[in-house]
């Protein structure tokens, strides 16, 4: 195209031909429209990604200030992701000589070893050790973890309490 005009040369030596033809106009106009509307459509949807971006950044960072200690004059309410166990350390001896005065060699222990198992203190499975994990999805602790561990992998992967079917065990870890 040169200048809108269309141009046809021909010689009778030559057998190479040249014929520009003619563009319309409207044609270019609506080429030009459409990457201004492309255009702008990408601007939109990048805009829009940034935005929610933005929102995520903003919920992580209020997320993030909620961890932290309350200022003061603020009461913290209780949620369902509180300890577990108590802040304070309750001591417990186990066995079956729990008193200071009582001798163990001697065999005059006062205390009763059942009495234990039913409080909820030592092992079901081996009666020596204390309580310290539980199974996941039942939620019983009734074992120590060497008990729980040959449970899951050498027995039948069962709960000893309720016969549920174990995923896996984790260990409580009493301060």
């Amino acid at each position: 195209m040169l200048f809108g005009h269309s141009i046809s040369t021909t010689t009778d030596d030559d057998p190479l031909h040249f014929i520009l033809v003619k563009h319309d106009n409207n044609q270019t106009e609506w080429d030009i429209t459409i990457a201004a509307c492309r255009l702008l459509f990408y601007v939109a949807i990048m805009t829009f990604l940034l935005m929610i971006v933005a929102l995520i950044v903003k919920l992580l960072k209020s997320f993030d200030e909620e961890d932290s200690s309350p200022a003061s004059g603020q009461v913290r309410v209780a949620t369902e992701t509180n300890r577990l166990l108590p802040k304070e350390v309750v001591q417990f001896s186990y066995g079956t000589c729990e008193g200071e005065d009582d001798d163990e060699e001697s065999g005059k222990c006062s205390s009763n070893a059942s009495g234990d198992l039913y409080d909820g203190k030592i092992c079901v499975i081996c009666y020596d050790q204390q309580r310290n994990c539980f199974f996941i999805p039942c939620g019983h602790c009734a074992t120590c973890h060497i008990c729980a561990k040959r449970i899951v992998e050498l027995e039948s992967k069962t709960c000893p309490v309720c016969r549920r079917y174990i995923h896996k065990v984790r260990k409580l870890f009493i301060p």
